[in-house]
């Protein structure tokens, strides 16, 4: 496969793409894209950079959310064009699609809505012994209060006592985490402001040794939380990619549904050391779980 810039030839990393093409963002568009447009527009990020405390993926995820999918309702003029939306954990609260069973006029997508029965499921195996657990959210943060409804559900019906605590800015992040000195475990949903201070509030449970569950994946390699329990960048992408397949294909996006993660899309990443420096066991049932990271 050939780019459509005439460079060097190269590979895309999926079936799905019939070529590869410059963002119209960087320069004139090329060929027989110059007077027809593109047939669909895919949100996504490549090569976002580290910094400002966050890996390259942490800062993918808060560029990669809503704000930059409403914007491109209006900034994509052309409305014959589908828009395949990733990594939004709300689209039907985000305005860009009507329900779970639709498509929206112009926004159908891979969404990252969280099962957080099956987290609190998977919470009861690594933590067998767990009464209560902790979270802190952000409540100027949409996608963290929606979250907190759903895991208060979740939690009565796990039989787990929650103990929710808010935080307003990073800086109050240690302070506040001290409220959850009397929980057994932490989780820590995928929120900007509690993902980006993590090793604040890990500085805190390590010292009352209590594990943290993280919601992603980037920190547990680091040794900052024990686990992690969360369906993959992969396979919400190959969702993603299936959905801009059948569109391509001629479908409408109010023909086809947003995808949700389902429990056959998670999976968990436990850490070995993080566990014995907290004092805690690792079940035996996750002996071969083929999911240690160290």
């Amino acid at each position: 496969m050939e780019s459509e810039t005439g460079g060097v030839p190269f590979a895309a990393d999926t079936a799905v793409v019939d070529a590869v093409r410059p963002s119209p963002n960087f320069g004139a568009r090329r060929g027989r894209w110059a007077e027809t447009g593109p047939d669909l527009l895919l949100l996504h990020y490549t090569g976002m950079p580290a910094g400002r405390g966050m890996s390259a993926a942490e800062r993918a995820i808060r560029w990669l959310t809503t704000p930059v999918s409403q914007a491109a309702i209006t900034s994509v003029s052309d409305k014959r064009i589908p828009l395949v939306f990733v990594l939004i954990s709300d689209p039907v609260a985000a305005g860009l699609v009507p329900n779970w069973n639709q498509g929206g006029p112009r926004f159908v997508g891979s969404a990252s809505a969280m099962d957080y029965d099956a987290v609190l499921e998977f919470a009861r195996q690594i933590f067998p012994d767990a009464k209560k657990f902790g979270v802190l959210y952000a409540p100027g943060e949409a996608n963290d209060v929606v979250a907190m409804k759903s895991i208060e559900g979740a939690a009565k019906r796990a039989g787990l006592a929650l103990q929710a605590v808010s935080v307003d800015a990073a800086i109050d992040v240690q302070q506040r985490t001290q409220m959850l000195s009397g929980v057994d475990f932490v989780y820590a949903i995928g929120s900007s402001l509690v993902q980006s201070s993590m090793p604040a509030l890990a500085s805190v449970t390590d010292r009352y040794r209590i594990p943290i569950l993280s919601a992603e994946t980037e920190l547990i390699k680091k040794g900052v939380v024990a686990v992690s329990y969360a369906a993959s960048y992969q396979v919400q992408g190959a969702h993603a990619a299936r959905l801009a397949a059948e569109l391509l294909k001629g479908r409408k996006t109010t023909e086809l549904a947003p995808i949700k993660p389902g429990r056959q899309d998670y999976a968990a990443l436990i850490s070995r050391k993080k566990f014995a420096q907290l004092g805690k066991p690792v079940p035996a049932a996750f002996e071969h779980c083929n999911c240690f990271v160290d």
